[in-house]
């Protein structure tokens, strides 16, 4: 494990985003005596250099003398309003490229590179057409999906639209430049962690505290903190060993109790207050307190697990349904 950080230079892309300024003041936090680079095209506080990662000769001259890279930069989902397919590719794709030739190019001192990804590359539209069951178009082809699928990194990918498409495909990037340079990458997946009024999927009316307590309940959120958390694990953790590759893909959110129990699983879409409150006694009275209704039936669809990056990146995260009942931020 690397712990000499005092001849880091480390390189956050995206700094002015919601993810991106976390990070960047965390790393500040952490290791005050490190150069920290700030890279985003908005000015912000946690923004040092104000460049865009689609400029090739900008990121080749920040990436000098930098042995770590957190890639956060991205369009996401709420961007498909403003911008074309072709910003998508330019920032998502071509950006991530720039980033990856920098860093394997020669002189280059990069020796951790860590790329921030989406969950949206494992949930394909057709999901959202028919969750109850049935079969499913996924990867071309007809798969059963359970009642209540938990879904990872061995599951398909079929984005369901051009920031899907986009992440995905730099993270196939992401696994050809680690194999080819030798260049330890981890591809992190997190889940929702940006505040309601970033997604397009729902009216704010319909969405606040109580409904995102429910998708750390499923694995579908996680807390920001966590997720900065797992990215600075994944930079200063162990070196790779036959067990650990060179490029690894985890899924980083909340930790659902779900996961391992199908029982439960089959029972929870129908009957979510019973199961809930099976796993927490204390559930009623802490929404009560909140003046939160109880979980209704088909609120819960699905479940993330965060299983491969417990067992196999030695991360956990420390936000959960019980620290959301007890009062924690998220």
């Amino acid at each position: 494990m690397h712990t000499d950080t005092k001849t880091d230079r480390i390189l956050v892309t995206g700094s002015a985003g919601d993810l991106g300024k976390v990070l960047y003041t965390t790393l500040k936090t952490k290791y005050p005596t490190t150069e920290i680079i700030g890279l985003d095209v908005r000015p912000s506080p946690t923004t040092t250099l104000l460049a865009s990662i689609t400029d090739k000769v900008a990121v080749a001259e920040a990436m000098e003398g930098v042995t770590i890279v957190f890639n956060a930069a991205a369009l996401h989902r709420p961007h498909m309003e403003t911008h074309t397919d072709s910003d998508f590719v330019d920032t998502n794709v071509t950006g991530t490229l720039n980033l990856l030739e920098a860093a394997t190019a020669d002189g280059s001192m990069v020796r951790r590179f860590v790329h921030t990804s989406t969950t949206s590359v494992m949930v394909p539209a057709a999901f959202y057409a028919k969750t109850g069951g049935g079969s499913l178009p996924m990867n071309g082809s007809n798969t059963e999906v359970p009642p209540l699928p938990v879904l990872d990194e061995t599951s398909p990918t079929l984005p369901r639209n051009i920031y899907g498409v986009t992440k995905l495909t730099a993270e196939h990037l992401c696994r050809i430049y680690a194999t080819k340079h030798s260049l330890p990458i981890t591809v992190l997946r997190t889940s929702r962690f940006f505040p309601e009024e970033h997604d397009l999927n729902v009216k704010a009316s319909d969405y606040g505290p109580r409904e995102k307590a429910i998708e750390i309940l499923s694995g579908r959120r996680g807390a920001v903190a966590d997720m900065v958390d797992a990215h600075i694990a994944m930079a200063f953790g162990a070196s790779p060993t036959p067990s650990a590759p060179l490029f690894r893909t985890f899924v980083v959110s909340a930790r659902s109790p779900l996961t391992n129990r199908p029982e439960l699983r089959e029972r929870v879409k129908a009957d979510p207050h019973a199961v809930v409150l099976e796993l927490f006694p204390e559930y009623p009275e802490a929404f009560v307190s909140r003046g939160w209704e109880p979980v209704r039936p088909g609120e819960i669809d699905r479940v993330y697990s965060v299983e491969k990056i417990v067992q196999e990146g030695g991360w956990a995260p420390s936000v959960g349904f019980r620290e959301i009942l007890e009062g924690a931020d998220f």
